[in-house]
């Protein structure tokens, strides 16, 4: 049977069939039809893809007793009328899972696939339930369909979009997802194009004609040009009803790249001084894959994420401080969430000491300034630790015959060594040497 194409015929009317694999197997494709299907055992491999035609009942794959199957290349999955379940594990095995189809499957173990090649792609008018906490590396593409995250009643749905373009190491790789837990949803790939405002009063039109966005495919947007995507959720109001419906837009974009590095020559940009243009990671791009992550645990986890903030804001705001001092920390402290600072993977914590229109200025970490901040070293005493330990050459050597600027770094650099050694007057491990010589 290794290597064969399988087709699993409907069986007679008073007849349940099921099938067991005791050992693992390889099967070039395997088809289904209208029959309710219980298949348990062995993980098996899949080289070309897997059809189910079962239009009214419903089949489970349950391969959860010895190995995770996988797939041996890239393929398809059409799903044509009633529900599928595969309740355990799947690797994509570096290679690209395409759901399509007009049926529905449920998939409740972990997606697995260590690199960014282990992609999934879903088209088709069907929906794909994710239920398991998936570890793939690769992108998420949805063309056509629904990809819902945890369950189906009470769980996270919404759009996920990304590109292919780029390879998943470019700081030009990431994706956008918008998600909701309201219940019915329609969405919207693409506006239809126009003159002036025309895009949106296109679909705006369409939308209050149907009452529901159309939730149909659309291509990929062309090259160097921007589609738009919309999301709606349905629910009706009784007159003098309220119901509050949330929706979330998150970003991923798990590479940076060194961009502010000087060059040798003031006229020659092209050499790779002190790593220029090398690719970074964002810490973020470490714990998430996509945005959809990152958006379903912000709608999952949202009670407990707002209740902590609004809890710093009402401490902050309860304090005799006065109120310019409050205003002051308060601002200064929302620096932390800009462009001004980043944190990279293993919480290596870069900062400029300001920020214009398009990028940084005076990298990286300087003593003059990154001594003297308090919010950090409070509230992210690691982070801090970290931006002390990569304190910039320019403090150091660049300042260091300009006296106001080197003074400022060596009595910075005692003011850090100071705040950060322990209670019992022992200084802390790994707390860099303060040598007054070089400004450090």
């Amino acid at each position: 049977m290794n290597g064969d194409d399988l087709a699993f015929p409907a069986a007679p009317s008073d007849l349940t069939p099921s099938v067991d694999f005791t050992t693992r197997r390889t099967f070039n494709t395997l088809t289904f039809a209208d029959d309710t299907y219980a298949m348990t055992g062995d993980g098996f491999a899949i080289t070309a893809g897997m059809t189910f035609n079962n239009t009214t009942k419903t089949i489970s794959i349950n391969l959860t007793t010895g190995t995770t199957s996988n797939l041996t290349a890239s393929q398809n999955w059409t799903f044509n009328g009633a529900a599928v379940s595969w309740p355990g594990a799947f690797n994509l095995n570096s290679f690209t899972l395409t759901v399509t189809g007009s049926g529905n499957l449920t998939i409740g173990g972990v997606l697995s696939g260590t690199t960014a090649a282990s992609q999934l792609s879903k088209s088709g008018s069907g929906t794909l339930i994710l239920n398991g906490v998936n570890t793939y590396a690769g992108a998420t593409t949805i063309t056509g369909g629904k990809v819902q995250v945890g369950g189906t009643e009470g769980g996270v749905s919404g759009l996920h979009l990304s590109s292919t373009k780029y390879p998943a190491g470019s700081p030009r790789y990431g994706s956008l997802a918008v998600v909701t837990d309201a219940g019915d949803q329609s969405y919207r790939l693409s506006w239809e194009h126009g003159e002036w405002f025309d895009e949106f009063q296109k679909w705006w039109d369409d939308f209050l004609a149907r009452g529901r966005f159309p939730s149909a495919a659309a291509s990929p947007s062309e090259d160097k040009t921007t589609e738009y995507a919309s999301l709606a959720s349905h629910f009706v109001l009784k007159p003098g009803e309220t119901r509050r419906v949330r929706f979330v837009l998150a970003w991923h974009f798990p590479n940076t790249e060194n961009y502010w590095s000087e060059p040798v020559s003031a006229t020659d940009w092209s050499d790779q001084k002190e790593g220029r243009d090398r690719a970074l990671k964002n810490e973020y791009g470490t714990r998430w894959h996509s945005a959809w992550e990152p958006a379903v645990h912000a709608l999952r986890d949202f009670d407990s994420l707002r209740a902590r903030s609004q809890k710093y804001r009402d401490t902050l705001y309860a304090s005799t401080l006065p109120a310019p001092v409050i205003d002051a920390v308060s601002s200064q402290a929302s620096i932390l969430r800009t462009n001004t600072v980043m944190v990279l993977e293993k919480n290596v914590t870069l900062a400029f000491e300001g920020c214009n229109d398009h990028s940084g200025c005076c990298p990286m970490n300087c003593t003059h300034v990154y001594n003297y901040e308090q919010a950090m070293a409070h509230l992210y005493p690691q982070l801090a630790q970290h931006a002390g330990d990569g304190f910039s050459g320019q403090s150091a050597a660049r300042w260091q015959h300009e006296l106001p600027h080197a003074g400022a770094a060596t009595a910075g650099r005692q003011q850090s060594a100071s705040r950060r050694r322990r209670p019992d007057g022992l200084r802390d491990e790994g707390l860099p040497r303060v040598d007054a010589r070089r400004g450090r």
